[in-house]
């Protein structure tokens, strides 16, 4: 049985096809023209979509012609208890990346950090129940509030500089800007994983989204780094879904 993930986010769309359980391809980066092209050329029996934003209409069109078809929603069955008090409000991406995680990690908590144009951490229990998190800006959030929000601080990228090159004290502005944004942010998460680390033995640490390999090597608590986890995820909810009926 073939499945196939689509994952579409605000900034990134990711494609896994998927044989049972075991990751045959995956596809990052991939723009609306690129995501048809692709999906078009492969061979599946069941897909499930996730997106943030808006879908395009030519995919759809295309997708509804698959007979198995799962659209993620609030109404979706999820492989785990969710415990979350709104859940009607909860997005797709931190769903499937839990999902994920606990895939992975079966009987132990798990705490699944994605990077992207948010920062979302999110805690699966290891009785498969899920429980909340939160959600903080991205990178590339913040270097772009600190220009919006100030009179005078330049739009700063931190393109062709590894964040661990980055200087902790800023001798420039722009270097100040990048220090803030890079290295609180690092130290952001790392505050996060020691806390959940304090009141969870045994915790496992995986982070992915956009920004994961950039700061992989600022934040200081083990971890592991898997850029496919919401599509796992996404690929665990579906055989869930399919089995249901």
């Amino acid at each position: 049985m073939f499945n196939l993930a689509i994952d579409i986010g605000n900034t990134y769309t990711k494609v896994g096809l998927f044989k049972g359980s075991e990751l045959i391809e995956a596809h990052f980066e991939l723009n609306e023209d690129t995501l048809l092209t692709l999906v078009k050329q492969l061979s599946f029996k069941h897909v499930i979509l996730s997106s943030v934003a808006a879908l395009p209409e030519a995919l759809i069109r295309f997708l509804t012609a698959t007979p198995s078809l799962i659209q993620m929603g609030a109404d979706t069955k999820l492989p785990f208890v969710n415990l979350y008090h709104t859940p009607q409000t909860l997005g797709n991406d931190r769903k499937a990346a839990v999902a994920g995680g606990a895939f992975l990690y079966p009987a132990r908590p798990v705490l699944a950090i994605d990077m992207g144009t948010c920062v979302k951490v999110d805690f699966i229990d290891h009785q498969n129940r899920y429980h909340g998190g939160s959600i903080a800006p991205g990178l590339r959030m913040r270097l772009q509030a600190m220009h919006t929000f100030t009179a005078r601080l330049p739009l700063v990228n931190t393109e062709n500089v590894a964040a661990e090159q980055i200087a902790l004290i800023g001798k420039s502005t722009q270097e100040a800007i990048r220090s803030g944004a890079v290295h609180g942010l690092g130290a952001e998460i790392t505050q996060m994983i020691r806390m959940y680390a304090d009141k969870f033995a045994d915790l496992q640490v995986v982070i992915c989204g956009g920004d994961a390999a950039y700061l992989t090597k600022i934040i200081q608590p083990e971890h592991i780094m898997i850029p496919e986890l919401t599509l796992i995820g996404l690929n665990r909810i579906l055989i869930h879904n399919v089995s249901q009926n």
